[in-house]
């Protein structure tokens, strides 16, 4: 629940700075819209410099690792994994798991993106007045905060895992932009926005506790790490090969089709992510009866 709410932010974000950076565009052009953004972000610079550790924290990892350091010796050495991801990681038993969500996250991040840049101009091609389909993007952040926090709070009950919340919204949302490209009314965009934002957001806050539920909370930060590497190359692809599609076809469309096939891979992906977590649990309990 802690982290749904810390990425409630980003969610709140999306509803107040669509409307701001339109205006500021309109207004004054992209140059002054870019300026004015650099500024926001300098301010997260303060904010940064206000977060320290506290050393008891610091002392009491240290100790964890120190004591775990010694059962890891004794479990299978993993070569090309450890030089990958690191020793620790690659000792722990679900990291095979940890791999294909890996995959499975990048096509979702992938499809993610695309929406964001393409909404707008299939709703005004819909017949959507510019005005309004700048409100979209608001739109998917207020169904992003409300996603997230409940996200945040299903991580916490013990019959969810975050892994099988997972894989239900990212294959829930794969419909999502096959009925953008579909709609042709402001509120059936309002909508199908909110749901987008909603089950993306989902998705989003359940990141973190998966990563605690496959390797521990001890390999939180350097997984969540690697994972965002990964999540960076796959925001950096799919925006141009979005583009590509849509100079290809004319038609921006295609952008959203592409989104919808990449979130529907990502949901089998996931589903073989579960089926991989499934086996090696029936291999425990085997081993256990023996």
């Amino acid at each position: 629940l802690a982290v749904g709410l810390a990425l409630c932010g980003a969610g709140a974000g999306q509803i107040g700075m669509a409307p701001l950076v339109s205006w500021v565009v309109g207004e004054w052009g992209w140059r002054v819209g870019l300026q004015v953004l650099a500024c926001i972000t300098l301010g997260c610079v303060g904010l940064g410099l206000m977060m320290k550790k506290k050393d008891a924290i610091a002392q009491e990892k240290e100790t964890v690792e120190n004591t775990t350091s010694e059962d890891k010796e004794s479990e299978p050495k993993r070569p090309y994994l450890s030089m990958l991801l690191g020793k620790e990681i690659a000792h722990q038993e679900h990291v095979h798991v940890f791999l294909v969500m890996v995959v499975a996250d990048a096509l979702a991040v992938m499809a993610l993106y695309i929406p964001y840049s393409y909404l707008k101009p299939v709703a005004v091609g819909a017949g959507v007045a510019p005005q309004l389909s700048a409100i979209l993007i608001s739109a998917v952040g207020v169904g992003s905060v409300s996603g997230r926090l409940l996200s945040g709070w299903m991580s916490d009950q013990p019959w969810c895992h975050p892994l099988f919340l997972t894989r239900a919204v990212v294959s829930l949302s794969c419909a999502l932009p096959f009925l953008l490209s579909w709609v042709d009314h402001f509120w059936m965009f309002i909508g199908l926005s909110i749901m987008f934002g909603f089950l993306t957001g989902q998705w989003i806050a359940a990141t973190s506790p998966l990563l605690v539920s496959l390797l521990g909370i001890n390999q939180l930060s350097q997984a969540f790490g690697l994972l965002t590497a990964v999540r960076g190359v796959a925001s950096l692809v799919s925006p141009p090969l979005a583009g590509v599609l849509v100079d290809l076809t004319i038609n921006p469309l295609h952008a959203l089709y592409l989104s919808g096939l990449l979130l529907a891979v990502s949901g089998l992906v996931y589903s073989l992510a579960v089926w991989v977590l499934g086996k090696r649990k029936r291999m425990n309990v085997l081993y256990q009866e023996i």
